[in-house]
């Protein structure tokens, strides 16, 4: 009844782990937030510990009050294949709630736990009062001076002055070499079985780590989480040694004697003919071989997609130098219609070929494929989802089809080698950060059909000399041209009625800027940084100016504002402005 309870424990506990696990958060802070990796990976390392300790270390109390350690690793490991298998799986957008799921858990789980310990602890304090009561009620009088009765001096054995385990482990090993054993080479039959099932799950992470790896998951990092592993192993493993388990019998039985205690260790004794070293690099070899022979050439992998089929995922070799890849028309009779999910993200194809038939390109789908040079998208594609094309560092040349209606955020974004791209007349959606640190990209038209472009589309696009706008546009979100140092003669669209904060800030080479009629606020920092802002006209609709809206706009000699308008008091600080007034509407 006992074990049965402990098994659902551990499977209620499992699922508790799944549902809190932080599968995606160094992806989602650094690829989704915009945080530094290092940041990222900090906080990865923050809600780690933060879930061992206030999470599986009060679990693991609650569990087993004489085995906390043991099921503390044991915990630990279930959460680490958790953290791995489901890492295909689960999206990004999941791990903010994974994140506060961890510290949900703490706020539930410590004080259970510290219940059951602070119970603990006077129980014990209350116990030590009574024998202590009963000792003193039974004491007798111990006389001052001993008496010479002439008995025979024994000397004391030093021996007994050392620490307790010290001298436990001592008599266990001489107790153990009296019955003509060899402590490097005896094993007991229970320890070794637990040796081997910590094996097993050492031999699944490595398993794990090299479909990961073929899933095209960055070498380093599986070879981190190995190396963590087999630490882990080395570490966990040293509990399970004779002499330590000899010795934890021995502490939980006092009154047993040594001579039987060794003696019974020896009626489960089990020769190892194999050394257990060579067992574990065998056993992380078969491991890491079988996914390799399973997957010993490029595969492309499919799920069912609506009336067709998605590419789930394209598995790379053992080298990962695949130059050229062609995805069929079809799979089992039915067209191949989207490129699924991270499906090449990370791998070093060059050369795509994509179904005839694809209508949807999903997130992250050649993200970071950075040796990507052309690829020809197919007339029946109508979105781009986000980070598709994100960091494809060498795509020089893309085509995309007339149908095309939505680019979503951050689509093409740091694709430095991008010079040109024509946006089809089709396209109603423009995402945030679209083109974003496009460096080579020199000249952009916005199609009739977009109506507001979303905030940091083209920042950073340092080559950037001129952008193409019409009057169809109503909105022009804040930092979409934020770094464009050769960016000059913009036309604004006449439907806007605010520029956004640091829409322009940073544009260097703006030498003038007409806003049109109908504004009434110019943003926060909306021209700081242009040094070269000679010339700026402002309607008789504008209202109010923002901090910062044009500092350090060294060039900027004089201004005409509408009588009333509103001038925060760092408007222009670092400017040599001079502000006039005339009266507006």
């Amino acid at each position: 009844m006992r074990k049965l309870k402990r098994i659902l424990t551990l499977v209620i506990l499992t699922i508790v782990l799944l549902l809190s696990s932080n599968v995606h958060a160094v992806e989602f802070w650094s690829e989704y937030n915009g945080m530094p990796l290092g940041f990222a990976l900090m906080m990865e390392a923050f809600v780690s510990i933060h879930m061992s300790v206030f999470v599986l270390l009060p679990l693991a109390s609650i569990i087993s009050k004489n085995n906390k350690s043991i099921v503390f690793w044991a915990l630990f490991i279930i959460r680490v294949i958790i953290l791995l298998i489901f890492d295909f799986f689960v999206t990004p957008s999941i791990a903010i709630i994974d994140f506060f799921a961890v510290f949900v858990g703490a706020f539930i789980i410590v004080p259970i736990s510290s219940v059951g310990r602070f119970k603990t602890s006077v129980n014990r304090v209350m116990k030590m009062a009574n024998d202590l009561k009963e000792s003193n009620e039974n004491d007798t009088q111990v006389p001052v001076e001993s008496i010479d009765d002439g008995s025979p001096i024994v000397e004391f054995d030093e021996k007994y002055l050392k620490n307790e385990n010290v001298l436990l482990k001592e008599m266990l090993i001489e107790e153990m070499s009296l019955q003509g054993e060899d402590v490097q080479k005896f094993a007991m039959g229970s320890a070794s079985t637990k040796k081997n099932y910590l094996l097993i799950a050492v031999m699944l992470i490595s398993f794990v780590c090299s479909l990961m790896y073929l899933f095209n998951t960055p070498l380093v990092y599986c070879a981190v989480v190995e190396v963590i592993t087999l630490i882990i192993y080395l570490i966990i493993s040293t509990r399970f040694n004779t002499i330590k388990v000899l010795m934890r019998k021995a502490k939980k039985n006092p009154n047993k004697d040594i001579f039987q205690i060794v003696t019974e260790a020896k009626m489960e004794k089990r020769e190892e003919t194999v050394p257990r070293i060579v067992k574990v690099i065998a056993g992380v070899c078969i491991a890491i071989a079988i996914p390799f022979a399973c997957f010993y050439k490029p595969t492309i992998l499919y799920l069912k997609y609506g009336n067709g089929y998605s590419v789930f995922r394209y598995t790379r070799d053992f080298t990962g130098n695949q130059k050229e890849v062609i995805i069929p028309d079809t799979y089992k009779g039915k067209d191949v219609i989207a490129i699924g999910e991270s499906a090449f993200k990370n791998t070093n194809i060059r050369k795509v070929i994509l179904p005839k038939n694809l209508q949807s390109i999903k997130t992250n789908a050649f993200y970071n494929c950075i040796n990507l040079e052309s690829i020809n998208i197919p007339k029946n594609v109508f979105e781009i989802r986000a980070s598709a094309f994100e960091n494809c560092q060498s795509l020089k040349n893309i085509t995309l089809p007339e149908r095309l209606k939505d680019i979503r955020a951050r689509a093409f974004a740091n694709n430095y080698s991008l010079v040109e791209i024509e946006l089809p007349v089709a396209l109603e959606y423009l995402g945030a950060g679209a083109f974003s640190c496009c460096s080579s990209l020199k000249e952009i038209t916005i199609p009739e059909s977009v109506t507001e472009i979303n905030g940091q589309t083209f920042e950073y696009c340092t080559a950037l000399t001129k952008i193409n706008m019409h009057d169809n546009i109503v909105s022009i979100h804040g930092e979409t041209f934020v770094g464009d140092i050769l960016l000059d003669n913009v036309v604004l669209p006449s439907k806007i009625t605010e520029i956004k904060g640091s829409t322009f800030e940073g544009c260097s080479s703006l030498s003038s800027i007409v806003i049109p009629e109908g504004v009434t606020r110019i943003g926060g920092h909306a021209f700081h940084g242009c040094r070269k802002l000679e010339t700026v006209t402002i309607p008789s609709t504008l209202k109010e100016i923002g901090s910062s809206a044009f500092r350090q706009c060294r060039s900027l000699k004089e201004i005409n504002l509408p009588k009333g308008t509103i001038i925060d008091e760092r408007s222009f600080k670092e400017s040599p402005t001079r502000v006039k007034y005339y009266q507006g509407e």
